[in-house]
């Protein structure tokens, strides 16, 4: 039934939650530039909004940070 596994424990998810059930990561991806967000698992390279390049996980530069945690 799990269409996707959470990025940070792996636990499989169906995506209905804006937050994985088993350790409460952030499942959006929001730009630092304009504010759009998105879930993690569409993967963008850019920002469908205004094409702010996406920062990886852990990456120290400018453009969209990937959300985990706890907010």
């Amino acid at each position: 039934m799990a269409s996707f596994k959470c990025p940070k424990c792996q636990a499989p998810a169906s995506g209905a939650s804006d937050f994985c059930p088993q350790c409460g990561a952030r499942w959006n991806v929001e730009c630092s530039k304009c504010g759009k967000s998105w879930r993690f698992f569409y993967q963008h390279k850019f920002c469908p909004q205004c094409g702010e390049p996406v920062a990886k996980q852990g990456a120290k530069t400018e453009g969209a940070q990937v959300k985990h945690g706890k907010a």
